[in-house]
């Protein structure tokens, strides 16, 4: 088993560049928060992801946005 470390994007007001720039900073593994809303956003963090060799854990639930 491999121990991996996501920064979530819960609270955070940033962009996806500063968000994966704070997460290889930090040595961690990926990413973890709700997925993008539309496409535009959707295309925008696949590609940062993939060039940055990151992963990324999608949170999506069936109620909406929650806290």
């Amino acid at each position: 088993m491999q121990l991996q470390l996501f920064k979530t994007l819960w609270g955070f007001d940033g962009s996806y560049q500063h968000a994966i720039t704070q997460c290889l900073q930090a040595g961690m593994h990926g990413l973890e928060g709700a997925a993008p809303e539309n496409t535009t956003d959707l295309q925008t963090m696949k590609t940062l992801l993939e060039n940055n060799g990151i992963k990324y854990i999608a949170e999506i639930t069936t109620a909406g946005i929650y806290v």
